[in-house]
């Protein structure tokens, strides 16, 4: 039994098919047959970390929320995005509260929006990182809460 790593296989694998297919005069990759697609326009808001209680610091804090906000308006006065792309760690650490003003200034949104969870947007397992006056999310609430 071999023992390969996934990199000596990948290099195989695309060695094995330049070896086979360019020889013969073959192509490698396939062409279009039919008209290209049409361009698509996306924004992507991307580690907003928004703190309601936070005070300006490495993760902006109190100003994070204004930011959001103003880059909400930014991307509603572009024009011709498709959708917007929210790729995780919305909140400073799953906090409730801070999902309830990031999902507002997300519905305001004039196009659709699309949301990862991050590694900031459910309950840190870590029991220190958990300030009183919040209340934190799983990840499945966060799920359910941005669906």
């Amino acid at each position: 039994m071999y023992n390969f790593s996934r990199r000596t296989l990948l290099k195989a694998s695309a060695a094995s098919l330049f070896t086979a297919v360019l020889p013969f005069g073959g192509k490698a990759f396939a062409e279009t047959t039919g008209p290209p697609f049409e361009p698509v326009k996306f924004a992507t808001i991307s580690d907003l970390h928004v703190d309601i209680q936070g005070k300006n610091d490495i993760k902006m804090g109190e100003v994070s929320v204004e930011g959001l906000q103003k880059t909400v308006m930014d991307i509603n006065q572009e024009g011709g995005i498709d959708f917007v792309l929210v790729p995780g760690d919305l909140m400073l650490d799953g906090e409730v509260e801070n999902a309830q003003v990031v999902k507002k200034a997300l519905d305001s949104l004039t196009v659709p929006y699309y949301v990862v969870a991050g590694n900031h947007d459910y309950i840190p397992p870590n029991p220190e990182k958990r300030r009183s006056g919040f209340t934190y999310m799983t990840i499945a609430e966060f799920m359910q809460f941005f669906a």
